[in-house]
Formats: structure tokens, C-alpha cells, sequence
């Protein structure tokens, strides 16, 4: 993922955890293998710590945007359910854990990216199991 969004020309995203332990594990790995996270220091928020696709189209649509990019680490199935929520047609029955997805959207602010479903496009996928880029 390190490389997709570095070739992009887009800065590395600001990152937003979940207070969990599993969660701050989840980005302590990602920190291993892609040196530009681990210059920042993630912003940890309770308000992460949820199973409910609607905390989290709440919490985006009140995010700055003066952030051009956001990365959430998160919980299932609220994660599954506002990747779907985003991008209808991903269809995913389950974002596995590790699983990435890059969205984009054509509005400039978040509050108007998560006004209604399918505003969003599925840029790239990874999966663990896969290994790659989808």
C-alpha cells in the first residue's frame, strides 16, 4: 500500500485509530513496513472503538477538511458495512482484518462524501490473503 499511494503523488494519510489494543497492534504493523507512517503519530479516538457503520459516516462527516486523505484502523462490521456503505458495488460480505481500501470522492468536503451511499469510488483493495494490490 506503501508504494500505491507514494507513486500516487499523494502524501501519506493522516491516520486515525481506534483506542483498542488491536487496533493500535494493527498500526504498530504497519508502521514495520511503511516508513513514512511511522514519522506521525496517529490520533487515537475512542469514537473509533464502535461496531456501527453510522458512528463512523458520523465521525467522517465531522473530520476537517483541511485533511486531504484520512486512513481509519477500526472494527468489523462497521468497517465491511461503511466500505459498502461508500461503494455499493464492492459488495463485500467481510474487510478482512489487515484489509485495506482506498476510496476516492469527487466532493471536497467529508461531510458531503458520507451525505448518501455510493460517493465514493474503490481506488484499490488489499487483503491479506491475496498479498496484492486488487
Amino acid at each position: 500500500m506503501q508504494a500505491e499511494i507514494e507513486g500516487s503523488g499523494r502524501e501519506t494519510p493522516q491516520f486515525f485509530v481506534s483506542t483498542a489494543q488491536r487496533a493500535r497492534e494493527t498500526f504498530d504493523g504497519l508502521m514495520l513496513g511503511w516508513p513514512s507512517v511511522s514519522e506521525q503519530v496517529p490520533k487515537y479516538d475512542d469514537a473509533l472503538y464502535t461496531f456501527n457503520e453510522r458512528d463512523l459516516i458520523d465521525w467522517i462527516a465531522a473530520a476537517t477538511d483541511d485533511l486531504d486523505s484520512i486512513a481509519l484502523i477500526g472494527h468489523n462490521p462497521a468497517m465491511t458495512e461503511l466500505a459498502n456503505f461508500v461503494c455499493p458495488t464492492l459488495a463485500l460480505s467481510n474487510l478482512p482484518t489487515a484489509g485495506w481500501l482506498w476510496f476516492c470522492f469527487d466532493d471536497h468536503s467529508w461531510d458531503a462524501s458520507v451525505q448518501s451511499p455510493g460517493r465514493g469510488r474503490c481506488h484499490s483493495m488489499y487483503t491479506p490473503k491475496s498479498g496484492k494490490l486488487l
